[in-house]
């Protein structure tokens, strides 16, 4: 099951221990599920203020600010 816990969780860990954040097909695999309900998911978490998605599409990323 995905919930707004369990997907940033696995978001999170995928930049910790790779680098990066997984993909949706990752997410897909991880989850069990398929990549329509990974997307529902992201865009829920998005609408959690858990993740910011790119406008169109159900992608995300790390940007970091100058100081």
């Amino acid at each position: 099951m995905i919930t707004n816990s369990s997907l940033h969780y696995q978001i999170i860990k995928g930049i910790i221990d790779k680098g990066f954040a997984p993909t949706v097909d990752d997410l897909s695999e991880i989850f069990n599920i398929n990549s329509e309900e990974v997307v529902k998911g992201l865009y829920e978490l998005q609408d959690y203020h858990g993740v910011v998605l790119h406008p169109n599409e159900p992608k995300f990323g790390l940007y970091t600010r100058s100081h």
